[in-house]
């Protein structure tokens, strides 16, 4: 299977590549890469997932959103890392569990738009589940 770099996945996918370098960094975890040392090249089926990231901004969806188990830290600190901030919890659901709601912008500067509830903030509870 041949690999392509960055480069070649930006010309693949028609797209510049700090474009395809930024969706790289946000959505790492499902663009298809293999890592052999200190190189990463990227299958044929990487120009889908790129073209799929870029028509999904173009088309003005603004967030992304992932639910993760609270006790999964891992998973938790990644998502930290590459932007995502906890929106919600959700607790025991399932019985004995707790989730989190991340959310990362998908702006040019990972901005997402802010969304004010009646009272005028971000702020909502009922049982079980806090924003």
């Amino acid at each position: 299977m041949d690999m392509m770099t960055i480069t070649q996945l930006a010309q693949q996918t028609d797209l510049a590549p700090p474009t395809v370098r930024r969706y790289l960094d946000d959505f790492i975890l499902y663009v298809p890469s293999v890592r052999v040392d200190n190189t990463i090249g990227f299958p044929p089926e990487a120009v889908t997932v790129i073209q799929t990231i870029h028509s999904l901004t173009e088309r003005g969806h603004s967030q992304a959103t992932v639910w993760s188990f609270a006790d999964n830290e891992r998973a938790n600190a990644f998502y930290e890392r590459h932007g995502f901030e906890v929106v919600a919890t959700i607790d025991d659901h399932p019985r004995g569990y707790r989730n989190l709601l991340m959310r990362k912008g998908l702006g040019p500067n990972d901005e997402m738009p802010q969304r004010a509830t009646a009272a005028g903030n971000r702020q909502a509870s009922s049982p079980g589940f806090t924003i």
